[in-house]
């Protein structure tokens, strides 16, 4: 499970989403560029 957080937090200087679409989806594209597939973690 991939959780997608903390793009923006409470002493941030801009306001914004706690985890957007974009942000999401790069998080998801850099675990699917470094994980081992068939490893059980």
């Amino acid at each position: 499970m991939f959780m997608a957080y903390d793009e923006h937090y409470q002493t941030s200087t801009v306001a914004g989403s706690v985890g957007s679409l974009p942000w999401v989806e790069q998080g998801i594209k850099e675990i699917l560029a470094n994980c081992c597939f068939g490893v059980r973690v």
